[in-house]
């Protein structure tokens, strides 16, 4: 666990928990605050071991958002009606008016 170290307060965070708040579609602002930093704080943070807080989100946030995706996806082929209804509206591949063949 690394420690970062504000003026005030020393708090343990890991890079590796960071990722797993960016993969929970968390943003720097809320793990900042979360954590009493300021964005800059975090930031700096993740220079110190060798990475860029941006790198860092936008590669996570991503993964996060496929995750759900994926489970989503999962939960319809199971016959959850509900998600089916849910994924019908977000992708809607089928007109009614054009069939269900998509254009």
């Amino acid at each position: 666990m690394m420690r970062a170290h504000t003026t005030n307060t020393q708090i343990n965070l890991s890079i590796d928990r960071l990722k797993d708040y960016f993969t929970a579609q968390q943003s720097p602002k809320t793990v900042a605050t979360a954590f009493g930093l300021s964005v800059e704080e975090l930031h700096a943070y993740t220079a110190t071991h060798g990475h860029d807080m941006g790198d860092l989100y936008t590669k996570y946030t991503a993964r996060g958002r496929i995750a759900l995706c994926v489970a989503q996806f999962e939960q319809a082929l199971r016959g959850n009606i509900k998600m089916l209804l849910f994924l019908g509206k977000q992708f809607p591949l089928q007109d009614e008016e054009k069939g269900d063949k998509p254009t």
